[in-house]
Parts: C-alpha cells; structure tokens; sequence
C-alpha cells in the first residue's frame, strides 16, 4: 500500500463542504525515495477539488483569501466550469500557472516528454523557490480557514 502524504490545504477545503474530489498536495512517498533524483521537495505543490454541493458565497471566500494571501510566494485560485456541472478548482503558486503559460516546461530523466510540467522546471531550475512555496502552504491554509471562517461562519455551521 502507497502512503499520500496529505496537503494541510486538503483538510481545510474539506471542512467547507464534502467534495467529489481531490487531487494534489503530496507525493508517494515510496516514490520519492525510488527517485530521490527528481528532487520532490522543491517541486511546488497545487491542489485540486470540487464540492459535492457548491456553495457561491463559500467559492467566492476562498477566492478572496487566496487573492488576498500575502506570504513567502504569491498564490493563485482557478477553475473551470465543468459541462456537465460542478466547478473544478485549483489553487496554485502563480509562478508555476506563469511559466506553463510561457512554455517553461521540463521533464526528469526516465519520465515521458508529455509529462513535462512547470513544477518540474522549477524544481530543477529553481529548487529553492520550490521549496519556498511549499514551506509557505501551512500559512496559506491557515489564512484560508481564517477568512472563509469569519466570511461564511452560519454557512459552515449548516454544513
């Protein structure tokens, strides 16, 4: 059995509302001591979701405490409105959304070109910064609870 280590962003977004879904904030941990090369550490972490039952007022919290953020790396929230319902989210170091856009891309020995990523030009390029942006998730979800909490407070006690 693999072993996730699990985002401090993963426990806060899930105390807003059940979601259908997640994705990111960690990595296997047996795959990273079988590529300790790849340098996960200084690869920057996102995190992905959609709420079972959406809530605009609670979407649009989270929205302001991210953009609102001031920490170690400026953060950036985005979604995409899915045909057949529900809003995918993502929240993200704005580096990492700057250089896909810009074509900034690697990809480590052994991996498919196709998995290339700006997460992996920046932790072969710019580990430091990886890691920066990694150190500063924990503040980040602090200032998330923080602002959706005393933003939606008779929402979330619904739920």
């Amino acid at each position: 059995m693999f072993h996730i280590e699990e985002s401090p962003l993963i426990k806060i977004i899930s105390r807003f509302g059940q979601l259908s879904w997640s994705h990111g904030g960690g990595f296997v941990t047996e795959e990273k001591e079988r590529h300790p090369e790849r340098n996960y550490d200084s690869y920057p972490r996102h995190f992905s979701w959609r709420f079972k039952k959406p809530n605009q007022m609670i979407d649009q919290a989270i929205v302001e405490a991210v953009e609102s953020y001031k920490g170690s790396v400026e953060w950036h929230i985005k979604y995409r409105v899915k045909a057949l319902g529900g809003i995918n989210w993502c929240i993200l170091p704005k580096r990492v959304d700057e250089y896909a856009r810009e074509g900034k891309k690697y990809a480590p020995e052994g991996l498919n070109e196709r998995l290339a990523s700006s997460e992996y030009y920046i932790a072969k390029y710019e580990p430091e910064w990886g890691k920066l942006a990694n150190t500063d998730i924990p503040n980040l979800a602090k200032h998330i609870e923080a602002y959706v909490t005393g933003k939606c407070g008779e929402i979330l006690e619904k739920l």
